[in-house]
């Protein structure tokens, strides 16, 4: 098997007991199941942005925790490490913002600090902003197209749009996004937003994997991982299909399919390096890769 299959095997092998898995709010799902309300991908971002899978070897959370306290746990975990390596940097864009759960806990945790989020997905910034209420201000957008008039200390994914995929023995770049030319013109584009001395932080989590988790009133999501084609030892670039459905009396409430993109690390540095951004570290508590923004923004070379 080739490099893709081969990590995705080892990831069903590896010990299920040792990852927790954070349930959705309820009342949030039914909002995305919703079939008047419900728009592409809409399912599938939502459990990317509420289901953590994964990284809890890395970020601690102790197991036996109730939902709630555990996805607040591991949201205020992110947040402290987001400003722990911010600093006194107060204005942030958050990258495909979701259901605003990383936005909700970053104001909580930053009082001062300016937050803008943007998404594409409309359901998705109509929870988000339930949520955040005035703490930040939402915005549907495209980042490979926004122009939001404005610059910042500070940009994050958090899985959103993009994120690093710790495969052991590799980093990986993961996307939402379809093709290389779209990574460069997005990653370009972020770094327009960003002040000259601007970071960019991108979320470390472990690879996808097939798990099943029953959810409160008898609702159980599914999700399946598979290679979306023959992947050679070699290639830069691979792709895998993630099946999600939520079934209630074994009846399907709700399903989606997505791709989602993966680099390997080589091709990942390029394709930073080529937006405009230089790689700094990874942070104290490994939750991010912290990049400095190489490009002048046009607002400090107007």
């Amino acid at each position: 098997p080739g490099f893709a299959e081969r990590l995705l095997e080892r990831e069903r092998a590896a010990d299920d007991e040792a990852d927790e898995i954070i349930a959705p709010e309820r009342a949030h799902i039914a909002r995305l199941v919703d079939q008047h309300t419900i728009t592409p991908q809409a399912i599938a971002r939502q459990v990317g942005a509420d289901i953590e899978v994964g990284a809890q070897r890395r970020n601690g959370c102790a197991a036996g925790l109730g939902d709630a306290e555990h996805r607040a746990r591991f949201r205020i975990g992110l947040a402290e490490a987001a400003d722990a390596v911010m600093g006194d940097r107060k204005k942030v864009l958050e990258l495909g913002v979701g259901t605003g759960l990383f936005a909700q806990s970053l104001a909580s945790r930053k009082p001062n600090c300016d937050i803008t989020g943007v998404d594409f997905t409309p359901s998705m910034l109509e929870i988000a902003q339930d949520r955040v209420g005035a703490d930040a201000r939402l915005i549907e957008a495209d980042v490979t197209s926004m122009d939001l008039e404005d610059t910042f200390d500070a940009a994050i994914s958090s899985g959103g749009v993009w994120v690093v995929i710790d495969a052991e023995d590799e980093f990986l770049l993961g996307t939402h996004l379809s093709d290389r030319d779209q990574e460069v013109e997005g990653l370009k584009n972020v770094s327009a937003h960003l002040e000259s001395d601007g970071l960019l932080l991108l979320s470390i989590q472990e690879m996808h994997h097939d798990f099943d988790l029953t959810l409160p009133e008898g609702v159980v999501y599914s999700q399946r991982v598979s290679v979306t084609k023959e992947t050679e030892e070699l290639d830069e670039h691979f792709t895998i299909e993630k099946q999600y459905s939520f079934t209630q009396d074994s009846e399907v409430i709700g399903e989606e399919t997505l791709n989602l993109g993966f680099y390997r690390q080589n091709a990942m540095d390029e394709i930073l390096d080529e937006a405009g951004f230089e790689f700094e570290r990874i942070d104290e508590d490994r939750q991010f890769f912290v990049y400095s923004n190489r490009t002048e923004s046009p607002a400090a070379s107007a």
